[in-house]
């Protein structure tokens, strides 16, 4: 009875716990290109709404218009204008990654990369726990030391930056 019951818990919580990992994939996948698609405007998935440039802090002082300079050269743009305008940080995750509808009545349609991904990350579930506990344990000294390897080495780089003793 208890044994079957933390089954089903487990099985519950990893059912709900693998979305989380699907979007991670989905995210470093999508990471590999040469320009992040969640960094511009343009693509199938943005709307007419999407604004790359984002200059909010000078509408809080200005009333109606505002001026900035932006990398490329000159931005001039409408506080009033820019209110209604999306970020496409915000538009590649409701429009690409969960391709959200309008409202519960319409169900939407299949989004085959996440269930690829969500495939694939079962698999990768599968063989993780495929020759049992001992493989497991060996997969955890791997996960639970790598996270500070990696900060370590982020951490050392960072100091190593000019200009790093003047941010501390």
């Amino acid at each position: 009875g208890l044994g079957l019951a933390s089954m089903v818990i487990v099985f519950f919580c990893n059912s709900y716990y693998i979305m989380i990992l699907v979007w991670g994939l989905f995210y470093l996948v999508h990471s590999l290109t040469d320009t992040l698609p969640w960094a511009t405007c343009g693509h199938a998935w943005n709307t007419e709404q999407c604004a790359e440039f984002f200059h909010l802090e000078l509408c809080r002082n200005a009333s109606t218009n505002a001026s900035a300079a932006a990398a490329a050269g000159a931005l001039n743009f409408s506080c009033t204008d820019l209110a209604n305008k999306r970020s496409p940080v915000i538009e590649f995750w409701e429009n690409k990654v969960l391709r959200l509808s309008g409202d519960l009545s319409e169900p939407g349609e299949m989004n085959w990369q996440m269930i690829l991904c969500l495939v694939t990350t079962w698999v990768v579930v599968y063989f993780c726990i495929w020759k049992g506990v001992k493989s497991t344990g060996k997969i955890v000294y791997f996960t639970a030391l790598f996270p500070y390897v990696v900060l370590i080495l982020l951490l050392v780089h960072g100091v190593t930056l000019p200009g790093a003793l003047g941010g501390i």
